[in-house]
């Protein structure tokens, strides 16, 4: 696929796609949006996809998408909306997620996802949305989260998370 330097926006979604995601998407380098939900994709989403370095909206969600999470998409600096929830993601959330600087609305919701929240994602001073419900993670609540002044809501339900509840300003308008 050769690069279409005019595609800014791309929305595959809601139709009946199977298969991996095609690695040549990655060079598709003026796009801002990639939008490829409630499909039937499979495999693991390509590194190359981190080369789209003026993305601002990547949503993978409801497909079945597998693997870790890559820690790649951590050099999509300009990302604002990252969705990648119903998928069957496992293994740990990366660190790299915290590269996300100016993320807005983060949701890894609905997947296989263990070990512990990155205390990182706390550092994220311009998420509004994070959404990490109905995974396997456990530990504690990042102390970090509290300092989150732009969260509007966060969902973390139906982990293994344990321990004491930090103050989080969003947490009284959040769902329980």
């Amino acid at each position: 696929m050769a690069e279409a330097t005019n595609l800014h926006i791309l929305d595959l979604s809601s139709n009946h796609l199977t298969g991996k995601i095609p690695k040549e998407l990655g060079n598709l380098f003026s796009l801002i949006q990639l939008s490829i939900g409630s499909n039937y994709l499979s495999g693991e989403v390509p590194v190359q996809i981190a080369s789209m370095h003026k993305l601002i909206t990547l949503e993978l969600e409801t497909n079945n998408l597998s693997g870790s999470i890559t820690k790649q998409l951590g050099r999509l600096s300009m990302l604002l909306h990252l969705n990648l929830s119903q998928n069957k993601f496992q293994g740990n959330i990366p660190v790299e997620i915290g590269e996300l600087t100016i993320i807005q609305n983060l949701d890894l919701s609905g997947n296989v996802l263990d070990g512990s929240i990155p205390s990182i994602i706390g550092e994220l001073k311009y998420l509004e949305r994070l959404n990490l419900s109905h995974n396997n993670l456990s530990g504690t609540i990042p102390l970090s989260f509290g300092e989150m002044s732009s969260l509007i809501t966060i969902d973390i339900s139906y982990n293994q998370l344990e321990g004491r509840i930090p103050s989080i300003p969003a947490l009284p308008t959040s769902p329980n």
